[in-house]
């Protein structure tokens, strides 16, 4: 009888042991390195906000690109200066007010 209760105890001990071994070397490095990754990502957003607020990106107002769009088309009158504006265009990009002085030292 004493030795089928020893082996029960021995038997429950292992298991223990066997989870007891699965929780430190499976299961606690992998959520350690998903709380870490959450970190970096949250520390991440907090880095891509700060950027866009130092990079004073405001609202792009279509009205304005617009009427300086039908501006600009009034102001281009020969295919030569269509090619200069449209070479400033490529070095300003999206600076509509630079396009425009562009388009004034070709008239």
């Amino acid at each position: 009888m004493t030795d089928t209760l020893v082996r029960s105890i021995i038997r429950v001990v292992v298991v223990f042991a066997t989870f007891a071994a699965a929780y430190l070397f499976i299961i606690r490095p992998i959520v350690s390195t998903t709380d870490k990754a959450f970190d970096l990502g949250s520390g991440i957003t907090d880095q891509i906000n700060r950027s866009l607020d130092d990079a004073d990106i405001t609202s792009v107002d279509v009205d304005k690109i617009e009427r300086q769009s039908a501006r600009l088309q009034s102001q281009l009158k020969t295919p030569k200066q269509a090619q200069r504006v449209g070479d400033c265009a490529e070095r300003f990009g999206a600076d509509v007010e630079a396009i425009l002085r562009c388009a004034q030292l070709g008239n």
